[in-house]
């Protein structure tokens, strides 16, 4: 999970570097048919490492929470849940 500085309120004024979501920065997406598995998200580029590729939104809930959700789901076979930290994930389901 990253934090971004605010627009403004910097000590780097206009040479900040964190301000990504502010800035609308991001990788060249597009989605495609990837057989039985549905519809994935391919990089229309070389992504470099440390680049900010896309914001990932969703609900923060607590990981036994998120687990027993798709547990009491059967027949649920997609899972949009990312990991923010080691007692949160963020479900990106809805």
């Amino acid at each position: 999970m990253n934090v971004e500085c605010v627009a403004g309120r910097c000590s780097s004024n206009t040479n900040c570097s964190n301000q990504r979501f502010q800035e609308g920065s991001s990788v060249s997406l597009s989605l495609s048919i990837c057989g039985q598995k549905g519809i994935g998200l391919i990089a229309d580029q070389l992504i470099e490492k440390d680049s900010f590729i896309i914001e990932y939104t969703g609900e923060a809930i607590p990981r036994g929470d998120y687990y027993q959700q798709y547990a009491n789901r059967p027949g649920t076979r997609n899972y949009y849940g990312v990991q923010s930290n080691t007692r949160e994930i963020i479900d990106a389901t809805q």
